[in-house]
């Protein structure tokens, strides 16, 4: 997929909606010096210059984490700026979406990503001021809208490799995180974790 000039896209995130494949994407404009939000259809030819802007405010968004809860779609955008994290609400896809339940209050979030396991939510995130690089903070809820608890296991703490990289993945039963590595340039490359520990209590996951 290839931008258009004066942009780049970063962190795209695939799902399904309304029996589609869609992706949604930070289109970073480089004369305003912020990220914006974009929905690209991948079916369509040189999408990227068709994509649509979902969400754009005075400061810079990225990460647009989608969630899908009972019919209704969420996002969840990292805006760290803001001190804030906030899930959004789709009322008309793709481009109109309203502010909804706020989840974390003076805590200037880094790359959030949400799993429900076993009927509880987990959300791992970084915190802008406290090593986003090396670590991750975990809390869990009984509902995306929280109250979200302070995990007994949280930070949790990789050198250099702790920093979420995308949607918690479930395969053949097995969870795994994928964490951006920044040993050396910025966005070159992913390690995956296995989860091999998750309640609300214990959480462990491989080195």
């Amino acid at each position: 997929i290839n931008p258009i000039a004066g942009t780049f896209l970063a962190d795209p995130f695939w799902f399904s909606y309304n029996q589609r494949r869609w992706i949604l994407a930070e289109e970073y404009v480089e004369n305003e010096s912020k990220g914006r939000l974009v929905c690209l259809d991948p079916e369509l030819p040189h999408c990227a210059e068709v994509a649509q802007v979902v969400l754009e405010k005075e400061f810079h968004l990225s990460y647009p984490f989608p969630i899908q809860e009972d019919g209704q779609l969420f996002l969840l955008p990292e805006a760290q700026q803001t001190r804030e994290l906030r899930l959004w609400s789709c009322k008309e896809f793709p481009a109109n979406w309203m502010p909804s339940t706020q989840l974390l209050d003076d805590f200037p979030a880094i790359d959030p990503t949400i799993t429900k396991f076993e009927g509880i939510y987990y959300l791992w995130v970084g915190h802008q001021e406290r090593d986003p690089r090396h670590q991750s903070f975990l809390f869990s809820s009984s509902s995306i809208h929280g109250p979200w608890k302070h995990h007994p296991c949280s930070p949790i703490r990789h050198h250099w490799t702790g920093r979420n990289g995308g949607a918690i993945l479930q395969i053949k039963g097995e969870l795994w995180r994928p964490c951006q590595n920044r040993r050396g340039t910025y966005g070159a490359s992913l390690v995956l974790r296995k989860i091999q520990a998750l309640s609300p209590q214990h959480y462990e996951e491989g080195v």
